[in-house]
């Protein structure tokens, strides 16, 4: 699957509702009894398919705290192995220099 969070037309920042609300949108939309007639319902139901696997990911992710890198992106957004790195408190000085705020983040080390 894609990213889930672009299959559903929000932002990696997007609030709760604010995913809870294009889910449902796009779930009505696509949902196999509103398209019974459709001559493209079978590509309907697969994109329906695809709306429930990105929604459910997305909730996964929130309730464990953290991205799934599988996908390409972490929970920052992006692939950056230095900052998960040092989050995890490991080569904060090859990656950073040890100036204190590691990779830009509040947080010390």
């Amino acid at each position: 699957m894609s990213d889930p969070y672009k299959v559903l037309g929000v932002s990696r920042g997007a609030t709760d509702e604010e995913i809870k609300k294009a889910y449902r949108a796009l779930s009505r939309k696509y949902h196999p009894d509103a398209n019974i007639n459709n001559p493209n319902k079978a590509e309907a139901e697969e994109r329906f398919k695809e709306i429930q696997q990105a929604y459910n990911q997305i909730m996964k992710e929130k309730e464990q705290g953290y991205g799934q890198v599988e996908y390409g992106y972490d929970m920052f957004g992006g692939g950056n192995m230095c900052l998960r790195l040092c989050l995890l408190n490991m080569f904060c000085n090859i990656c950073c220099g040890g100036g204190g705020f590691c990779c830009g983040s509040p947080y010390r080390y």
